[in-house]
């Protein structure tokens, strides 16, 4: 048939930011009222993101990007990059700096993994 495209389809157009942005939401369990408060990005322009839409300012995604402290190009591209270690008293002194008050609901989940010492026993 002449210009028939069966067997082609199309796919949908991959929002690969709308998509973290909404995998970042969910696993960190906030509203976007809870974000609206600590970064000043209107709740408006989260939904409009969150629904597909495309930022066009870049501080703002910024902002959006080191609330959910992770890099910018995890945030639009999904790229996947190794952080370097940080210690607990670095993690806690970065998020509470002197003077900042924290209020309403936080949730933090802390894990220290450390090495075991040998004991110099045999364990098998």
């Amino acid at each position: 048939m002449a210009g028939s495209s069966k067997g082609r389809q199309k796919k949908a157009p991959q929002n690969t930011f709308s998509d973290n942005l909404g995998r970042l939401i969910d696993e960190y369990q906030v509203s976007l009222r809870t974000i609206t408060k600590a970064t000043g990005i209107p709740a408006s322009t989260l939904l409009s993101w969150r629904r597909g839409g495309t930022p066009s300012d870049f501080a703002s995604v910024a902002r959006l990007a080191k609330f959910f402290n992770t890099s910018l190009s995890s945030l639009l591209l999904g790229v996947q990059e190794s952080k370097p270690d940080v210690s607990v008293a670095q993690a806690l002194a970065t998020l509470f700096k002197e003077g900042q008050k924290v209020s309403g609901y936080l949730k933090y989940d802390l894990t220290l993994l450390t090495p075991r010492k040998d004991d110099g026993g045999d364990h098998e």
